[in-house]
Protein backbone atom coordinates (compact mmCIF):
# COMPACT_ATOMS: atom_id res chain seq x y z
CA UNK A 1 0.00 0.00 0.00
CA UNK A 2 1.24 2.88 -1.00
CA UNK A 3 1.61 6.11 1.47
CA UNK A 4 0.42 9.53 0.17
CA UNK A 5 3.04 12.22 0.41
CA UNK A 6 2.44 15.57 3.07
CA UNK A 7 1.01 18.39 0.92
CA UNK A 8 3.44 21.19 -0.46
CA UNK A 9 1.87 23.44 2.43
CA UNK A 10 2.53 21.29 5.31
CA UNK A 11 6.25 20.17 3.69
CA UNK A 12 6.87 24.17 3.92
CA UNK A 13 5.91 24.37 7.78
CA UNK A 14 7.56 21.34 8.14
CA UNK A 15 10.53 23.13 6.87
CA UNK A 16 10.41 26.20 9.09
CA UNK A 17 9.18 27.93 6.36
CA UNK A 18 5.89 30.32 6.26
CA UNK A 19 3.24 29.70 3.41
CA UNK A 20 2.26 32.58 0.97
CA UNK A 21 -1.56 31.90 0.53
CA UNK A 22 -2.14 32.42 -2.94
CA UNK A 23 -5.40 32.18 -5.33
CA UNK A 24 -5.23 30.31 -8.54
CA UNK A 25 -8.30 30.08 -10.76
CA UNK A 26 -9.40 30.04 -14.72
CA UNK A 27 -11.89 30.87 -16.62
CA UNK A 28 -13.63 27.68 -17.50
CA UNK A 29 -12.58 23.49 -16.60
CA UNK A 30 -14.85 20.98 -17.79
CA UNK A 31 -14.06 17.68 -18.20
CA UNK A 32 -10.15 18.21 -17.61
CA UNK A 33 -9.93 20.86 -20.09
CA UNK A 34 -9.36 24.58 -18.49
CA UNK A 35 -9.98 27.37 -21.08
CA UNK A 36 -8.64 30.90 -20.34
CA UNK A 37 -9.94 33.98 -22.54
CA UNK A 38 -7.52 36.87 -22.80
CA UNK A 39 -8.52 40.03 -24.31
CA UNK A 40 -5.90 41.96 -21.34
CA UNK A 41 -2.50 42.91 -21.93
CA UNK A 42 -0.68 40.32 -23.57
CA UNK A 43 1.84 39.96 -20.32
CA UNK A 44 -1.21 38.07 -19.34
CA UNK A 45 -1.12 35.21 -21.76
CA UNK A 46 2.70 33.69 -20.62
CA UNK A 47 1.24 33.83 -16.82
CA UNK A 48 -1.64 32.15 -18.49
CA UNK A 49 0.12 29.17 -20.27
CA UNK A 50 3.04 28.74 -17.52
CA UNK A 51 1.67 29.40 -14.48
CA UNK A 52 -2.36 28.69 -14.79
CA UNK A 53 -2.52 25.76 -16.62
CA UNK A 54 0.78 24.77 -16.11
CA UNK A 55 -0.22 24.64 -12.43
CA UNK A 56 -3.55 22.86 -12.70
CA UNK A 57 -2.02 20.38 -15.17
CA UNK A 58 1.15 19.28 -12.70
CA UNK A 59 -2.24 19.54 -9.94
CA UNK A 60 -3.66 16.69 -12.28
CA UNK A 61 -6.86 18.50 -12.45
CA UNK A 62 -6.67 19.17 -16.07
CA UNK A 63 -5.14 17.51 -19.00
CA UNK A 64 -4.87 20.46 -21.84
CA UNK A 65 -5.71 23.94 -21.51
CA UNK A 66 -6.69 26.38 -24.31
CA UNK A 67 -6.09 29.95 -24.57
CA UNK A 68 -8.40 32.07 -26.61
CA UNK A 69 -6.97 35.28 -28.39
CA UNK A 70 -8.82 38.08 -29.94
CA UNK A 71 -7.22 37.81 -33.84
CA UNK A 72 -5.64 40.40 -35.51
CA UNK A 73 -8.78 42.34 -37.09
CA UNK A 74 -10.37 42.77 -33.64
CA UNK A 75 -6.69 43.62 -31.85
CA UNK A 76 -7.06 46.59 -34.35
CA UNK A 77 -10.19 48.08 -32.31
CA UNK A 78 -8.28 47.43 -28.82
CA UNK A 79 -6.38 49.50 -26.78
CA UNK A 80 -2.66 48.74 -27.31
CA UNK A 81 -0.99 45.52 -25.95
CA UNK A 82 -4.24 43.40 -26.76
CA UNK A 83 -2.38 39.75 -27.44
CA UNK A 84 -3.54 38.33 -31.19
CA UNK A 85 -3.29 34.76 -32.80
CA UNK A 86 -3.29 34.67 -36.34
Amino acid sequence: MATQKPSKNKRSKDAGYIPIMSYNQTDFVKNRVAIEIQFGKYAFVAHDLFVKHLSFYVSDIIDVGIEVLPMKELEREMSSGVPYYE
